[in-house]
Protein backbone atom coordinates (compact mmCIF):
# COMPACT_ATOMS: atom_id res chain seq x y z
CA UNK A 1 0.00 0.00 0.00
CA UNK A 2 2.75 2.45 0.99
CA UNK A 3 4.81 1.59 -2.10
CA UNK A 4 1.77 2.25 -4.31
CA UNK A 5 1.24 5.67 -2.70
CA UNK A 6 4.91 6.57 -3.23
CA UNK A 7 4.71 5.39 -6.87
CA UNK A 8 1.61 7.54 -7.43
CA UNK A 9 3.25 10.59 -5.84
CA UNK A 10 6.43 10.22 -7.90
CA UNK A 11 4.44 9.75 -11.12
CA UNK A 12 2.35 12.82 -10.33
CA UNK A 13 5.43 14.94 -9.62
CA UNK A 14 7.04 13.83 -12.88
CA UNK A 15 3.76 14.32 -14.74
CA UNK A 16 3.89 10.70 -15.97
CA UNK A 17 1.11 8.13 -16.17
CA UNK A 18 0.89 5.33 -13.65
CA UNK A 19 1.76 2.03 -15.25
CA UNK A 20 -1.71 0.64 -14.52
CA UNK A 21 -3.33 3.63 -16.22
CA UNK A 22 -1.32 4.10 -19.39
CA UNK A 23 -1.92 2.61 -22.82
CA UNK A 24 1.02 2.30 -25.20
CA UNK A 25 0.57 4.28 -28.39
CA UNK A 26 0.52 1.88 -31.32
CA UNK A 27 1.02 2.74 -34.99
CA UNK A 28 0.87 -0.38 -37.14
CA UNK A 29 0.59 1.32 -40.50
CA UNK A 30 -2.33 -0.95 -41.36
CA UNK A 31 -6.10 -0.95 -40.80
CA UNK A 32 -7.13 -2.56 -37.49
CA UNK A 33 -10.85 -2.48 -36.71
CA UNK A 34 -14.13 -4.39 -36.93
CA UNK A 35 -15.73 -3.39 -40.24
CA UNK A 36 -19.45 -2.54 -40.22
CA UNK A 37 -19.92 -5.04 -43.02
CA UNK A 38 -18.46 -7.79 -40.80
CA UNK A 39 -20.12 -6.92 -37.48
CA UNK A 40 -23.13 -4.74 -38.38
CA UNK A 41 -24.48 -4.34 -34.82
CA UNK A 42 -22.92 -1.16 -33.40
CA UNK A 43 -23.62 -2.14 -29.80
CA UNK A 44 -21.93 -5.54 -30.28
CA UNK A 45 -18.87 -3.89 -31.89
CA UNK A 46 -18.55 -1.45 -28.99
CA UNK A 47 -18.74 -4.28 -26.46
CA UNK A 48 -16.11 -6.26 -28.38
CA UNK A 49 -13.79 -3.23 -28.56
CA UNK A 50 -14.24 -2.74 -24.82
CA UNK A 51 -13.44 -6.40 -24.10
CA UNK A 52 -10.35 -6.26 -26.32
CA UNK A 53 -9.13 -3.11 -24.59
CA UNK A 54 -9.49 -4.82 -21.20
CA UNK A 55 -7.95 -8.15 -22.24
CA UNK A 56 -5.01 -9.15 -20.08
CA UNK A 57 -3.54 -11.95 -22.16
CA UNK A 58 -3.58 -14.06 -25.29
CA UNK A 59 -6.17 -16.42 -23.81
CA UNK A 60 -8.78 -13.67 -23.56
CA UNK A 61 -7.97 -12.44 -27.07
CA UNK A 62 -8.32 -16.01 -28.39
CA UNK A 63 -11.75 -16.28 -26.72
CA UNK A 64 -12.85 -13.04 -28.39
CA UNK A 65 -11.50 -14.28 -31.74
CA UNK A 66 -13.47 -17.51 -31.36
CA UNK A 67 -16.60 -15.54 -30.49
CA UNK A 68 -16.13 -13.28 -33.53
CA UNK A 69 -15.81 -16.26 -35.85
CA UNK A 70 -18.83 -17.99 -34.25
CA UNK A 71 -21.02 -14.89 -34.52
CA UNK A 72 -19.89 -13.24 -37.74
CA UNK A 73 -17.86 -15.78 -39.74
CA UNK A 74 -14.25 -15.77 -40.92
CA UNK A 75 -12.23 -12.74 -39.84
CA UNK A 76 -11.51 -10.04 -42.42
CA UNK A 77 -7.91 -8.73 -42.49
CA UNK A 78 -8.85 -5.61 -40.49
CA UNK A 79 -10.25 -7.74 -37.65
CA UNK A 80 -7.18 -10.02 -37.70
CA UNK A 81 -5.00 -6.89 -37.42
CA UNK A 82 -7.11 -5.63 -34.52
CA UNK A 83 -6.58 -8.89 -32.61
CA UNK A 84 -2.81 -8.75 -33.33
CA UNK A 85 -2.73 -5.12 -32.20
CA UNK A 86 -4.47 -6.06 -28.94
CA UNK A 87 -1.90 -8.78 -28.23
CA UNK A 88 1.01 -6.52 -29.09
CA UNK A 89 -0.39 -3.78 -26.85
CA UNK A 90 -0.35 -6.19 -23.90
CA UNK A 91 3.28 -7.08 -24.65
CA UNK A 92 4.24 -3.43 -25.21
CA UNK A 93 2.77 -2.55 -21.84
CA UNK A 94 4.60 -5.44 -20.20
CA UNK A 95 7.99 -4.27 -21.53
CA UNK A 96 7.09 -0.69 -20.56
CA UNK A 97 7.01 0.68 -24.09
CA UNK A 98 5.42 4.10 -24.42
CA UNK A 99 5.06 3.94 -28.19
CA UNK A 100 5.48 1.37 -30.95
CA UNK A 101 5.51 2.30 -34.63
CA UNK A 102 5.88 -0.09 -37.56
CA UNK A 103 7.14 1.38 -40.84
CA UNK A 104 8.54 -0.06 -44.06
CA UNK A 105 12.04 0.66 -42.72
CA UNK A 106 11.53 -1.18 -39.43
CA UNK A 107 10.05 -0.64 -36.01
CA UNK A 108 10.53 2.17 -33.50
CA UNK A 109 9.89 1.40 -29.86
CA UNK A 110 10.00 4.18 -27.28
CA UNK A 111 10.57 2.95 -23.74
CA UNK A 112 10.14 4.51 -20.35
CA UNK A 113 13.76 4.95 -19.33
CA UNK A 114 13.39 6.17 -15.75
CA UNK A 115 13.84 3.83 -12.82
CA UNK A 116 10.19 4.00 -11.74
CA UNK A 117 8.34 3.08 -14.93
CA UNK A 118 10.94 0.94 -16.69
CA UNK A 119 11.96 -2.71 -16.43
CA UNK A 120 15.68 -3.12 -15.80
CA UNK A 121 15.84 -6.51 -17.54
CA UNK A 122 14.24 -5.13 -20.69
CA UNK A 123 16.46 -2.05 -20.74
CA UNK A 124 19.51 -4.29 -20.37
CA UNK A 125 18.43 -6.36 -23.39
CA UNK A 126 17.78 -3.19 -25.37
CA UNK A 127 21.25 -1.83 -24.49
CA UNK A 128 22.88 -5.14 -25.48
CA UNK A 129 21.05 -5.10 -28.83
CA UNK A 130 22.01 -1.49 -29.50
CA UNK A 131 25.68 -2.22 -28.69
CA UNK A 132 25.85 -5.11 -31.19
CA UNK A 133 27.20 -3.62 -34.44
CA UNK A 134 25.99 -6.59 -36.51
CA UNK A 135 22.34 -5.91 -35.72
CA UNK A 136 22.53 -2.20 -36.65
CA UNK A 137 19.89 -1.22 -34.11
CA UNK A 138 20.03 2.30 -32.73
CA UNK A 139 19.02 3.64 -29.34
CA UNK A 140 18.46 7.34 -28.74
CA UNK A 141 19.18 9.05 -25.39
CA UNK A 142 15.44 9.44 -24.78
CA UNK A 143 14.88 5.67 -24.93
CA UNK A 144 13.76 5.03 -28.53
CA UNK A 145 15.01 1.83 -30.15
CA UNK A 146 15.00 1.52 -33.93
CA UNK A 147 15.07 -2.03 -35.27
CA UNK A 148 15.71 -2.13 -39.05
CA UNK A 149 13.37 -4.33 -41.05
CA UNK A 150 16.32 -6.52 -42.08
CA UNK A 151 16.71 -7.60 -38.44
CA UNK A 152 13.10 -8.72 -38.15
CA UNK A 153 12.16 -12.21 -39.32
CA UNK A 154 9.49 -10.88 -41.67
CA UNK A 155 9.66 -13.81 -44.10
CA UNK A 156 9.01 -16.25 -41.26
CA UNK A 157 6.42 -14.31 -39.22
CA UNK A 158 5.13 -11.44 -41.40
CA UNK A 159 5.66 -7.84 -40.34
CA UNK A 160 3.26 -7.70 -37.38
CA UNK A 161 4.16 -11.23 -36.30
CA UNK A 162 7.87 -10.44 -36.38
CA UNK A 163 7.38 -7.36 -34.19
CA UNK A 164 5.31 -9.46 -31.77
CA UNK A 165 8.09 -12.07 -31.74
CA UNK A 166 10.62 -9.33 -30.93
CA UNK A 167 8.44 -8.02 -28.05
CA UNK A 168 8.11 -11.57 -26.71
CA UNK A 169 11.92 -11.84 -26.74
CA UNK A 170 12.20 -8.60 -24.75
CA UNK A 171 9.50 -9.71 -22.31
CA UNK A 172 10.96 -13.17 -21.67
CA UNK A 173 12.68 -13.65 -18.34
CA UNK A 174 16.33 -14.67 -18.56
Amino acid sequence: MYARLVEEAVAELKNEPLMDDYEPEMALGTAAYLPDSYAPDTRARIMLYRRLSRALGDGEIAEIEEELIDRFGPLPPEAENLLELSGMKILAKSVRARRLEITDQGVRISFFSDGVNSRADVLEKVLDLARDPVRRMTLTPDGELFVPAVNLKIKSYGTVGSVRHFLEYLDAAD
